[in-house]
């Protein structure tokens, strides 16, 4: 099976045990985009990666598995994150079921 560029630059430093050169290279790439790409439009590009539906709103499942992939919340239950989501949702005037939109 053929790797695409990307995996097989990575398999290429993790095999020659050089992870500082692929850090350096995310890094100029991260850097790159935001030379390329104002705030904006980057959020535009991810708020509508993330919305399955074309809904225009994320709901909790739309966003619970970028979340969990997150470092910082790998060790948590869905139950923990639905409770966080439902706060964060009350907190901004908004119930869970209408959804995170691009304003919010």
């Amino acid at each position: 099976e053929e790797l695409a560029p990307a995996a097989k630059r990575r398999a290429k430093a993790t095999s020659e045990g050089d992870r500082s050169s692929w850090a350096e290279l995310c890094s100029q790439r991260r850097h790159a985009a935001l030379q390329a790409h104002s705030r904006e439009e980057m959020l535009d590009a991810i708020f509508n990666a993330w919305d399955r539906d074309g809904s225009g709103r994320l709901d909790f499942e739309e966003v619970l598995p970028h979340y969990m992939k997150t470092a910082h919340h790998q060790e948590m239950l869905e139950m923990e994150v639905r409770k966080a989501f439902e706060h964060f949702m009350s907190s901004q005037g908004q119930k869970p079921s209408e959804g995170i939109t691009p304003e919010l």
